[in-house]
């Protein structure tokens, strides 16, 4: 035996002991006959031992060659490349990923090897995973960094009323309505480059039959070996939810109006009954709401302060009219009634619903920061910040104003009135931004 023939044998032996000491299994046939002309004992403990036999006949169960048979791929002009590809045995129904290259062998012939590697529980998961995205109520969609989709679940061709043949021809574009475009082309530029964008929110998007539908999105940008190469989105379809929302925005709009009827009645009966003051109960309304606002106080407590202001001498209805329009100071008896106007107000007010604490407020109005007020004689933090706000738009207002047993005294005096009293009789804050109202925002009395 020459020196040629030891080392082809010895690399031959050699390459058999790796074979065999592979955990995956590994076969060799003959591209002309398809006779096995080695298989590792893996693949012998699978199928017992085939050497010798039909690949077609040991492997599948065939009487002739496959019709997938892979020689055409590793052999000719694609010698020396190596083929990859994924079936599943019919014999033992399991999942091979096979890698299938040409080599030679002893006999100085090109002969075919492949590798199976196992991955029925691989598949078993991917199958699992697929079906849980498929069955999901969710919408699941894949895109590229242009916006091109790449992938979409069952839930979201339902959404969108598209096919799964359909889907694969969209982009962004195609899903989402033209007034949030810029929006979420901005969002998902922003992910793919790296930027700090909502990963969360909301957009209108459009069916295939032009139909507008609302929907919420949570969106995660998508690696391949550290590279972004696109993003994944979760999509729930909220049209039900926001066609709920608007109809309970529109209710709530319909009370609001009802309710501001309601206080503008009110309103107008109590000047109906004083017209020497007809008009103070709504620029009070409207300083009140002024200094609320440049104080940086909540919505709610501003709208709060306006209605108080708007109904805040509802109590004078149970005043006598001639005592509302006496031209002479008021005795002590007169003003007593006078003075139980705020608790009146509040009686009547107290029934109803108000989604602030209006009665409350407009209870309070007539109390003074040092206690010295009526009628329960509350003294600073005791006193609401809304009716502290509107006691000093109140006095305002009055002072400025023509009343019947004075004339009218102006705004300079009005507010060197709450200066100097301030912190005394009226919350320093609240008179702070009243000046700064008269003095700065030019405010005026319409």
């Amino acid at each position: 035996m020459s020196a040629n023939t030891l080392r082809e044998d010895f690399e031959y032996r050699q390459l058999l002991s790796i074979f065999e000491a592979i955990d995956e299994p590994i076969y060799v046939t003959d591209p002309e006959t398809y006779e096995v002309l080695f298989a590792n004992k893996i693949l012998r403990k699978n199928f017992g031992n085939v050497t010798g036999q039909k690949c077609y006949k040991a492997f599948q169960g065939r009487n002739s060659p496959c019709l997938f048979c892979t020689n055409k791929y590793i052999f000719g002009k694609n010698l020396g490349k190596t083929y990859i590809w994924i079936f599943q045995n019919k014999l033992n129904k399991r999942f091979y990923k096979c890698i299938d290259i040409a080599i030679g062998w002893p006999t100085g012939k090109m002969v075919r090897c492949e590798i199976a590697i196992d991955i029925t529980e691989q598949k078993k998961a991917e199958e699992l995973y697929r079906d849980l995205v498929e069955r999901a109520g969710i919408a699941i969609s894949i895109d590229d960094q242009e916006g091109r989709i790449k992938y979409a679940n069952q839930r979201f061709a339902e959404i969108f009323g598209y096919s799964q043949e359909e889907i694969k021809k969209l982009s962004i574009k195609s899903v989402v309505h033209p007034d949030d475009l810029e929006k979420v082309r901005k969002y998902h530029l922003g992910r793919i480059k790296g930027r700090k964008v909502p990963s969360r929110y909301e957009f209108k998007g459009v069916r295939k039959d032009g139909s507008v539908i609302f929907l919420e999105v949570s969106a995660v940008s998508l690696k391949k070996e550290g590279k972004t190469i696109g993003s994944r989105a979760y999509l729930w379809d909220i049209t039900e939810r926001k066609k709920a929302e608007k109809e309970i925005q529109d209710t709530v709009e319909r009370l609001r109006k009802n309710l501001d009827a309601t206080i503008n009645a009110i309103a107008l009966t109590v000047e109906a009954r004083d017209p020497f003051t007809s008009g103070h109960q709504r620029r009070v309304a409207d300083l009140a709401r002024a200094i609320a606002t440049e104080m940086r106080l909540s919505k709610d407590s501003i709208e709060a302060i306006r209605t108080a202001g708007v109904i805040h001498d509802l109590g004078k209805i149970c005043v006598p009219a001639d005592i509302l329009s006496k031209p002479a100071k008021l005795n002590e008896l007169e003003f007593s009634l006078i003075k139980s106007h705020p608790k009146v107000a509040y009686d009547i007010l107290k029934e109803i619903d108000f989604p602030w604490p209006v009665a409350e407020i407009v209870y309070q109005h007539h109390e003074r920061w040092n206690g010295s007020g009526y009628p329960r004689r509350l003294a600073d933090d005791e006193i609401l910040l809304e009716a502290r706000i509107l006691a000093v738009a109140d006095v305002v207002e009055a002072m400025s104003s023509h009343r019947p047993y004075r004339p009218a005294l102006g705004i300079k005096e009005a507010l060197k009135e709450i200066e100097k009293n301030k912190g005394i009789l009226y919350d320093p804050e609240a008179v702070n931004a009243c000046l700064r109202l008269f003095s700065k925002k030019k405010f005026s009395f319409k």
